[in-house]
């Protein structure tokens, strides 16, 4: 074989491995920017996670304070009633005047600011005393607002994206190999050039592959949770 012939060998087995190099290199990039994107969107998510979590404690501070504030209001109803009660049942008659008189005026208010605690026997134990929990978890379940939230979906989906991130990575560092390969292939001659071609290629597409697989599999899995 002539020197002509030996360079034109070599010129295109250099061409070769220069083209399926800027495939490689393409890939790559590719595959870090996905990546960097499922990072993003995995603090994204994790910061709905934390600002959700925030507005759940509020809202179950609110409802909490706001079941204790109804049960002051019922107990000094109860209250107003037995002494009311205590009064109608004495003889004196300026005492049962000023039943009459609590009874209309002053208890029809207390039991409004003491509503629905003060009215509704739902929430009376069997022993007399409110069931405030009970009043709490309707108010939870009353509330729309709450309902929309999930910090917990936020921080799984967060999860979801690590994950598949650190699968880019893996798929990454396997396009990263395969570029070392090839780059050997073209400072190398005769089988070795051959031989770390064949390597870069096998590990090329061995990435290409991996990196498809994450992308379905995490996609499925974020189908499911959705």
């Amino acid at each position: 074989m002539t020197d002509n012939e030996h360079r034109g060998e070599r010129s295109a087995g250099e061409a070769v491995i220069a083209a399926v190099m800027a495939v490689v290199l393409v890939a790559t990039a590719v595959a870090a920017w996905r990546a960097s994107d499922l990072g993003s969107r995995a603090g994204d998510a994790e910061r709905l996670g934390l600002i959700q979590s925030i507005q759940v404690q509020d809202f179950i501070n609110v409802d909490w304070q706001k079941s204790y504030q109804e049960a002051a209001h019922a107990q000094r109803y109860l209250l107003a009633v037995a002494e009311v009660e205590a009064m109608e049942a004495s003889d004196d008659a300026g005492l049962q005047a000023q039943a009459a008189n609590q009874r209309k005026y002053v208890l029809s208010n207390l039991a409004l600011l003491g509503e629905p605690l003060s009215t509704d026997p739902s929430y009376t134990r069997p022993d007399g005393s409110l069931d405030i929990a009970q009043r709490f978890a309707d108010l939870q379940a009353e509330n729309a607002d709450l309902a929309a939230l999930d910090p917990e979906g936020a921080f799984r989906r967060a999860e979801l994206y690590h994950a598949e991130q650190r699968g880019y990575f893996i798929g990454t560092v396997l396009l990263a190999l395969s570029l070392f390969w090839l780059g050997l292939g073209e400072i190398t001659r005769g089988k070795s050039r051959l031989g770390s071609l064949i390597v870069g290629v096998a590990l090329f597409l061995f990435g290409l592959s991996w990196i498809a697989g994450v992308e379905i599999l995490w996609a499925a899995a974020r189908w499911v949770e959705v």
